[in-house]
């Protein structure tokens, strides 16, 4: 494997990042670059560039009809404050679902993402899922402040009409040494937790995983994994605990979307590498959450055996992690949240994986006639 250990790479984030331009006129956010491919699937990334101007209330362009509505919106504001960026969204053509609606939902739904200052450099990602029965609509955006120029605004949708089980694996560095996978776990839907069965006992130095199974419901039904958490023991001993999620929607609503669901959307359902990190001096536990769409948004290349400086739970080259000595909470405004954020030296000794579970064919098309389970099957 080379230095860059980044299999999976979505354009929407190299696009953001390629498509810097000058500030556009006040009251306008314009298009960059070629339209985005439009079906009744989904709407390929559409990009923007917005000039952040205070006075002036901007608005752009939808790229994404006649099958969907994603239109970027600032208000004005005073000088010198922050802009509001939200997007209205909407599925506005039906997809080939029995029933489908159109549009669906009858009203385009506002969502709220972020607040910007022109020039005040910063990368975020946010998603936001509406669920309809048999399906999800999947729209996930990115927001990208240079130091000068225009701000890129960048966005796309994804109609997700069922979903197969999610699935994990952890594979040891060498450098690391054997590692011990004390347990995983699955959380779902309504709050509960299960361990997941089949985890190998005893040190492995090999790749292991396996599938999160659903949860099964009285009256045949099932719940999803929206996460999944491994601890994993090296050396003296010392740990790592991570806990990887797809956080959704906007402050005050946060919540973990669907694994499957989630995974098809950013990835198409294939693997996907996050590295897990330890304590250099191999004092420190350590528990780790990932925010899998700030992470699949803006990943960094990396090796096995780098080390890494965090500071206070942090580290720009790490979108999406929290570091803390202590169990990471989770809140609807702030996301994943520690009173306890560890400051040292890390190194990868090792890499998480996620990516959707094939499923045998007779039994997917059993499932996918089955909406409550909302299945996705792989393309």
């Amino acid at each position: 494997m080379s230095a860059n250990r980044l299999r999976t790479r979505l354009g929407i984030s190299a696009l953001a990042f390629g498509l810097l331009a000058a500030v556009p006129a006040p009251g306008a956010i314009v298009n960059a670059g070629a339209g985005p491919g439009v079906g009744p699937l989904g709407c390929a990334v559409s990009s923007w560039n917005w000039g952040i101007v205070p006075a002036a209330a901007e608005a752009g362009p939808n790229r994404c009809g006649p099958n969907w509505l994603i239109a970027p919106t600032s208000p004005a504001v005073a000088a010198g404050a922050v802009k509001n960026l939200s997007f209205d969204l909407q599925h506005l053509a039906p997809a080939p679902d029995a029933g489908e609606a159109a549009p669906n939902p009858a009203a385009p739904v506002s969502m709220n993402a972020g607040a910007y200052a022109l020039g005040a450099p910063v990368a975020k990602a946010g998603a936001l899922v509406i669920a309809h029965p048999g399906h999800h609509d999947v729209y996930s955006w990115q927001v990208v402040v240079p130091a000068a120029g225009a701000a890129t605004i960048s966005a796309k949708a994804s109609h997700v009409r069922a979903a197969i089980p999610a699935g994990w694996s952890y594979d040891p560095a060498v450098l690391g040494g054997p590692a011990v996978i004390n347990f995983v776990e699955a959380s779902y839907p309504d709050g509960t937790t299960a361990a997941v069965p089949g985890v190998p006992a005893g040190k492995q130095a090999k790749k292991v995983g396996g599938a999160l199974p659903p949860k099964p419901l009285p009256g045949g039904d099932t719940l999803p994994a929206t996460d999944y958490r491994l601890r994993v023991t090296l050396g003296d001993p010392y740990f790592s605990d991570m806990t990887l999620a797809y956080v959704v929607g906007e402050p005050g609503s946060l919540a973990h979307g669907e694994l499957g669901v989630m995974n098809e959307a950013f990835t198409g359902g294939a693997e996907y590498l996050v590295p897990m990190i330890f304590d250099s001096l191999g004092v420190d536990d350590l528990y780790i959450a990932v925010d899998l769409v700030q992470w699949l948004s803006f990943p960094s290349a990396y090796d096995l055996g780098n080390m890494l400086s965090i500071v206070d739970g942090t580290s720009d080259l790490l979108p999406g992690f929290l570091f803390s000595t202590s169990p990471i909470g989770f809140d609807a405004t702030s996301g994943f949240t520690t009173s306890d954020p560890w400051t040292g030296t890390g190194v990868i000794f090792g890499e998480v994986d996620g990516h959707n579970v094939p499923v045998p064919a007779p039994m997917l098309l059993l499932l996918s006639t089955l909406p409550a389970l909302l299945v996705l099957r792989r393309p």
